[in-house]
């Protein structure tokens, strides 16, 4: 395991990190009916699927699922090809387990909970990330912050673009994955939740949006590798956290505030565990 500057980390090495990442990967959208097969579609955030045995979950922010009316239905991105996925509200259970009047403090974190019949739509597209399978190792002994590379994955609403239906829907929209590698430099722990802040600098960066609406909910993760003759190799991947503010810009820099390790390995774990008990 190595500490590998920013500056020399080949666009190759990265492409490879973000097709690693990608498969836990969605956009949540919120699709409320109009008509019988007329939705109002509207971006609220990112999510990762994650599992806990045979419970299986989108992990997000809070302030995300909130957004959710029991009126209005789930959409999600799955693949590259038009799609149009619509998870019934009623089948959905969501879990706060982070609650904040603070959107800038947290905590801001929660659990989309997923019944059985709809985690068999996902599975052919997606990976479902077991939270049991490195738990000991990033709550006792978890790699220095230091080491490897760290990337935030979610779907950034300024991306988004409407686009011209090839399937014979009213619209169509092209919802952008945006996956980019960052540092993180600072951490600290609040009332039980621990937090991240990766850090964002555009002084050098391509195409890099001005807000980063719509990402909250992403994973922050943290990739091992090591060096070859030519380029890195990937030993192992981890997520080490759930996006869900963004701070204002300092000249070229702004921080994405994530929740931590220890949020999700104690505090999201405990919740599931007990939740997977009663199924």
């Amino acid at each position: 395991m190595i500490t590998i500057p920013m500056s020399e980390i080949p666009n190759s090495f990265i492409e490879k990190c973000k097709a690693r990442l990608e498969p836990y990967t969605t956009t949540l959208i919120k699709m409320c009916r109009k008509h019988q097969h007329k939705y109002e579609i509207n971006q609220i955030g990112s999510g990762t699927f994650v599992k806990i045995g045979n419970l299986h979950a989108i992990l997000t922010a809070n302030h995300v699922s909130r957004e959710l009316d029991d009126d209005c239905d789930l959409g999600m991105t799955l693949q590259e090809a038009e799609h149009r996925p619509v998870f019934q509200r009623s089948l959905l259970k969501i879990i706060p387990v982070g609650v904040s009047s603070d959107e800038a403090i947290g905590p801001d974190l929660s659990l989309i909970v997923l019944v059985e019949s709809e985690v068999s739509r996902i599975k052919p597209y997606k990976s479902f990330l077991d939270l049991n399978h490195d738990i000991d190792r990033l709550l006792n002994h978890p790699p220095p912050i230091e080491n490897g590379v760290w990337f935030v994955c979610g779907t950034v609403d300024i991306l988004t673009r409407q686009t011209r239906s090839e399937k014979g829907f009213d619209k169509a929209f092209s919802f952008q994955g945006y996956c980019f590698s960052t540092g993180v430099s600072n951490y600290f722990v609040r009332n039980g939740f621990d937090y991240f802040e990766a850090d964002v600098n555009k002084e050098n960066a391509v195409n890099m949006p001005e807000k980063f609406q719509g990402i909250s909910g992403g994973g922050l993760w943290q990739i091992l590798c090591r060096k070859t003759e030519d380029n890195f190799e990937i030993l192992d991947w981890f997520l080490s956290g759930v996006v869900f503010y963004q701070t204002e810009w300092v000249g070229a820099k702004c921080f994405i505030r994530c929740h931590g390790r220890r949020s999700i390995y104690e505090r999201v774990v405990a919740q599931m565990e007990a939740l997977a008990k009663t199924v």
